[in-house]
């Protein structure tokens, strides 16, 4: 089965394709990572603490 990452912080998907389960958890990871490093998500509402960055795993009904 794959997934798509949605970002509920902002509504949107976090990556352009449905991946396996865990190809989105090490994407999940680097995401949060580079949010780290930067020290804040830059969200649509403004910059957020990296800590209230929501991503889930959404299944995917596309084929690829």
């Amino acid at each position: 089965m794959k997934f798509l990452i949605f970002n509920e912080t902002d509504g949107v998907y976090a990556y352009p394709h449905a991946v396996r389960r865990r190809e989105a958890e090490r994407i999940i990871a680097k995401l949060i990572q580079r949010y780290h490093r930067q020290g804040y998500y830059a969200s649509v509402g403004g910059h957020i603490p990296v800590s209230e960055l929501v991503l889930v795993l959404e299944p995917s009904e596309r084929p690829e």
